[in-house]
């Protein structure tokens, strides 16, 4: 796809009316010129030398060299004929590509990426602190239970101390890991919908590359 949206690129640049094509069948991409009105094939990938076929001629005239410039389906079906050519651009399912929405997929794409990276941080810091929740709220169920039992007065009084360090300490956490979630479902959320979108796009665009 690279020598087909570069040589887009600078023909518009340059002026021409021109267009990318992409065929899966041929798993292959390249260009038309539109030219008094009618469009002509640029292949730039398939016309670099050591692209030839072994049942091509070897020839580096310019005949050879430029087979894939400015010709057309009917021409190439003429030369595959003689056995000038084993690579023709007919198929069946060939597509106008929509740089524009491809570039708009891609935004989405690169968008998303930091997006994904941040929110598994906050997720592996969002369980380390559920751990740490978890292991606070065992403390206060001991320290609790021991405060329940305990008959010398002074041992009471640092038993209730603990319990409402350990408690405090608790609920702080609990707002902590309450804003976290939230944050966490706001970037998932987020995140989905750039995802439908590039679904979207590919599902309704021939776009020059595939988002997986």
């Amino acid at each position: 796809m690279d020598f087909a949206a570069l040589f887009e690129a600078a023909a518009r640049e340059k002026g021409y009316t021109v267009r990318s094509i992409i065929s899966t069948e041929l798993n292959h991409a390249w260009n038309e010129v539109k030219l008094s009105g009618k469009w002509w094939i640029v292949d730039t990938a398939w016309n670099t030398p050591g692209e030839h076929s072994k049942k091509e001629s070897l020839r580096f005239d310019e005949d050879i060299l430029h087979r894939f410039f400015l010709t057309s389906i009917s021409e190439e079906r003429i030369a595959e004929e003689y056995g000038a050519l084993s690579k023709p651009h007919a198929c069946s399912d060939a597509k106008v590509v929509d740089y524009e929405k491809s570039l708009l997929a891609q935004r989405y794409f690169d968008t998303t990426k930091p997006l994904i990276k941040k929110v598994n941080s906050k997720i592996r810091q969002y369980n380390r602190m559920a751990k740490k929740q978890s292991t606070q709220k065992s403390k206060l169920k001991a320290t609790l239970s021991e405060y329940n039992v305990e008959k010398n007065y002074d041992r009471l009084v640092r038993l209730r101390k603990q319990a409402d360090s350990l408690t405090k300490d608790i609920r702080t956490r609990h707002v902590a890991l309450t804003r976290m979630g939230n944050e966490i479902d706001q970037l998932e959320s987020t995140i989905r919908s750039y995802e439908a979108e590039i679904k979207r796009l590919e599902r309704n665009y021939p776009l020059a590359v595939h988002f997986k």
